[in-house]
C-alpha cells in the first residue's frame, strides 16, 4: 500500500485563490502581483474596507453639485480600482470625471448607474475574500518575529528596497512593510512607521515615500532615491 500523498501547503483550499470573481478581472490581477495570491487577497480586502466610504462621498458630491469634490474622488477611486484590476469600476470613474470636468453633468444619470453595479460588484468580490478566510483555515506564513538575531545588521537595503517598490508604485510595499513592521517596532519616531503602514495601506505611496524619506533621516539610514 502506497503512503498518502503529501499535499503542498500551497495547493490547500485555503491557498486557493478564485479563478474569477466579480468586478475584478482576477488574471490581469495576479499578473500584477507576479502571482501572489494572498497580498491580493489583501489588496481587495483593504479596497472594501478603506474605499468602501468612495461610493456614498462621490454620490453625495454629485448631488450637493459640488463638482470639485466629486472629480477629485473620481480622479482618485479611477486609479485606485485600476490598481487592483477592478477594470469596469476604473473606467466608469473615469468617465464620471471626465463628465464632470467637460461641464455634461446633465448626462451623468446612466453613468452613475453604471458607477453603482460596478461598485457593488467589486465589494461583493471582497466580501467572497473574507467569507472565505473565514470559514478556511489559513495556511502558515512567514515568520518576521524570530528575535534581533533576525534582524539585518544594515537596515539600509531594506529601506532602499522599499524606496524603490514605492517609487514604481509597486504593490510588493505592501508585503515588505512586514518587515519594517518587525525590525522597527521599538522605533516609532513620531509615528511615522504607523503613518508609513497608513499611506501603503491605502496605496497612497507618493505620501509613503515622503514618511519613508523622513523615518530614514530620522535613523541617519542614507536613501538612494
Amino acid at each position: 500500500m502506497k503512503p498518502p500523498r503529501q499535499t503542498d501547503p500551497d495547493q490547500t483550499p485555503a491557498n486557493t485563490f478564485p479563478e474569477s470573481l466579480p468586478g475584478v478581472d482576477v488574471p490581469h490581477g495576479l499578473a500584477r502581483l507576479a502571482g501572489d495570491q494572498n497580498l491580493f487577497r489583501q489588496l481587495l480586502i483593504s479596497f472594501s474596507q478603506d474605499y468602501g466610504r468612495y461610493r456614498f462621498e462621490i454620490k453625495n458630491a454629485l448631488a450637493a453639485e459640488d463638482w470639485d469634490e466629486a472629480g477629485k474622488l473620481c480622479h482618485a477611486l479611477k486609479g485606485i480600482a485600476a490598481m487592483i484590476s477592478a477594470r469596469d469600476l476604473s473606467a466608469v470613474a473615469a468617465a464620471l470625471n471626465d463628465g464632470i470636468q467637460q461641464g455634461k453633468r446633465e448626462n451623468l444619470d446612466p453613468l452613475v448607474a453604471r458607477f453603482d453595479l460596478a461598485f457593488d460588484q467589486v465589494m461583493s468580490a471582497a466580501a467572497i475574500l473574507m467569507a472565505q478566510e473565514d470559514t478556511e483555515p489559513r495556511a502558515a506564513t512567514a515568520d518576521y518575529g524570530r528575535g534581533p538575531e533576525s534582524q539585518p545588521a544594515d537596515p539600509a537595503p531594506m529601506f532602499n528596497q522599499m524606496a524603490a517598490l514605492l517609487k514604481r508604485n509597486d504593490f510588493g510595499a505592501v508585503s515588505c512593510f512586514r518587515s519594517f513592521q518587525e525590525y522597527l517596532g521599538d522605533h516609532r519616531r513620531a509615528g511615522d512607521l504607523d503613518q508609513l503602514g497608513i499611506e501603503i495601506n491605502r496605496f497612497d505611496f507618493d505620501h509613503a515615500l515622503q514618511t519613508l524619506t523622513r523615518l530614514a533621516a530620522a535613523l541617519e539610514i542614507p536613501l538612494e532615491l
